[in-house]
């Protein structure tokens, strides 16, 4: 039977900046892991029809087999089905295993609306493998959403690339790779911290 789970969160930063938090790989990277994970892009093409395949790998503390791919990796793949920036993204995703239960497309859609002061975000993950948990799944989502939030409402205003949330980083930790590094780390140690909505 198919699953469908949905979770949404409002941020305090602009359509346009957050939509540029998805574009941006290194963006991503920094606020979709869940805190217990770090990420890599190994493809990534936001468009319509575009492919992606991004690589998540579990943390030290993580139990023997928590990965999907490998013992400690899950990789997922898929499409970018439609994409209207600022406003929302659909994408399929598929997970690279040999279990079962993650086999199938999910289809997630990320929506944007704005609120004046901020933009609620809305995900909704259509046909959800069987093999991922609605606690497992919301879990997830709520850890990726605290760190989104927290790094997506410093970028609140920026009419280009260097004032996105993306650029703000940058300029603040030397590079992308410095503010990825900075956030990944907060997130372990628990120094990033937001309230629910």
């Amino acid at each position: 039977m198919s699953r469908t789970d949905t979770a949404s969160l409002v941020i305090g930063a602009q359509p346009d900046a957050i939509y540029r938090a998805f574009a941006d790989p290194d963006a991503l990277m920094a606020w979709l892991p869940p805190g217990n994970m770090v990420g890599r892009v190994l493809e990534y093409d936001l468009c319509d029809g575009g492919r992606y395949r991004i690589e998540l790998t579990h943390d030290e503390a993580a139990p023997a087999g928590a990965g999907k791919t490998t013992e400690r990796t899950d990789i997922t793949s898929g499409r970018f089905v439609s994409v209207e920036p600022g406003k929302r993204i659909v994408q399929s995703v598929e997970f690279e295993s040999a279990e079962a239960s993650f086999a199938g497309e999910m289809v997630m859609t990320w929506t944007f609306d704005s609120l004046g002061e901020g933009t609620r975000v809305t995900i909704t993950a259509e046909n959800v493998p069987s093999g991922i948990s609605k606690a497992d799944h919301d879990a997830g989502l709520g850890r990726a959403w605290r760190t989104s939030r927290a790094i997506l409402a410093v970028g609140k205003t920026g009419a280009d690339d260097n004032c996105g949330p993306a650029g703000f980083l940058a300029s603040r930790y030397g590079s992308r790779a410095g503010a990825r590094t900075y956030f990944m780390r907060a997130r372990r140690t628990g120094a990033v911290s937001v309230s629910p909505e």
